[in-house]
């Protein structure tokens, strides 16, 4: 059953012609890809197609900074919105995306050094 606040937020945008055909000439790739040849929905192809888009546009935007700078912008996120990052820490450590040992040996150091 269809979310029916998504629905609500859900707007019309007009595509240029000559990407609409290049996203409808994907939708068969996608098909087979993620849906086993079965029919995908051209829904599906834009949102995807503008998910990817909105990474590349990221990457492009803080892919050349420096390991410092991108250190302290996650910094300033998490003062921002630490529930969100922390959860998404928390997440990308249970799903072992990311290798945490060195914080996690660090951090337990640090506690039972405290606790003494």
């Amino acid at each position: 059953m269809p979310d029916p606040t998504r629905q609500s937020r859900q707007r019309l945008v007009r595509i240029q012609p000559d990407a609409y055909a290049a996203l409808d000439a994907f939708r068969e790739v996608a098909s087979l890809v993620v849906a086993d040849g079965e029919h995908v929905e051209m829904d599906s192809i834009v949102g995807l197609a503008i998910r990817r888009g909105l990474d590349a546009l990221l990457r492009d935007l803080v892919g050349g900074a420096g390991e410092e700078v991108l250190l302290k912008s996650f910094e300033q996120l998490a003062q921002e919105s630490p529930a969100a990052v922390y959860r998404f820490i928390a997440a990308r450590m249970r799903a072992g995306d990311v290798d945490f040992s060195t914080f996690v040996n660090n951090w337990k150091k640090f506690v039972e050094s405290s606790e003494e």
